[in-house]
């Protein structure tokens, strides 16, 4: 088989299969990505935390602006029980930021 026939197949459309997804896209990499659910994003109310590795792939796919339009600083976190009872909190990312 030629490179002229080859493709990627990316298993999940989760924070790495969209990355690759991207990568081999800007690389003009022929590829599939198959996700099981019927969409990629969904408002389940779950938070996404990227730490700066993850920003510095961003900024050379050149996507950090764009996250950076539509997110927010993360600072700290609080865990608390099905009954709004606060049991701990966490100010370590704030720490690790400075």
């Amino acid at each position: 088989m030629g490179l002229d026939k080859f493709r990627v197949v990316i298993v999940g459309g989760g924070p790495a299969g969209l990355t690759a997804a991207h990568a081999l896209s800007k690389a003009g990499i022929d590829f599939v990505l198959l996700e099981r659910r019927p969409a990629v994003v969904e408002d389940v109310g779950a938070s996404f935390v990227l730490e700066p590795r993850t920003l510095r792939v961003l900024a050379q796919l050149g996507l950090l602006s764009q996250v950076s339009a539509i997110s927010t600083d993360f600072d700290g976190s609080c865990a608390m029980t099905k009954d709004g009872v606060r049991y701990s909190e966490s100010a370590l990312i704030k720490m690790n930021k400075e």
